[in-house]
């Protein structure tokens, strides 16, 4: 009998982006959505909530946090400020340019709100090979019951 190999989901993923500059492009640019979305599912676990619980909790549609946390879609300025007040997250995003990007993001962590925020967040974090732009994506429900 022929024993299968796993294959690791981080080796494939780096396979695609190595293989595919489409797919790498959608990856790139979708850094904060998959940040925004592992934190909501952790928060959505947590909570034991469903997807229309959290809808409800929010005021927004079921349909609206399946999209949120599929990861696929940026989240836009007025979803990132009702997630900050409904479910007291806290967003920390950064992006620099590859010239300052060695080193970074530890330079950032000179505060400590900044500090705690990371500590346990959902955190997404790439650099574009073809233009060595990083991006850093932290986001994390600070509130116990966040339930108002």
């Amino acid at each position: 009998m022929t024993q299968t190999r796993l294959t690791d989901a981080r080796e494939v993923l780096r396979q695609d982006l190595q293989r595919d500059p489409r797919f790498r492009r959608f990856w790139e640019r979708t850094v904060p959505a998959r940040a925004i979305a592992n934190s909501l599912i952790a928060y959505r676990i947590k909570h034991n909530l469903t997807q229309l619980q959290l809808a409800e909790r929010l005021g927004v549609k079921q349909p609206r946090i399946a999209r949120l946390e599929s990861g696929e879609q940026n989240p836009t300025w007025d979803t990132l400020w009702l997630l900050a007040n409904r479910l007291e997250m806290s967003v920390f995003l950064g992006i620099t340019p590859h010239w300052k990007a060695q080193g970074w993001p530890y330079l950032t962590w000179f505060s400590q709100h900044v500090s705690e925020l990371v500590e346990d967040a959902a955190v997404e974090d790439v650099t574009s090979p073809s233009s060595g732009t990083r991006a850093f994506v932290a986001a994390k429900v600070l509130g116990e019951d966040a339930s108002r």
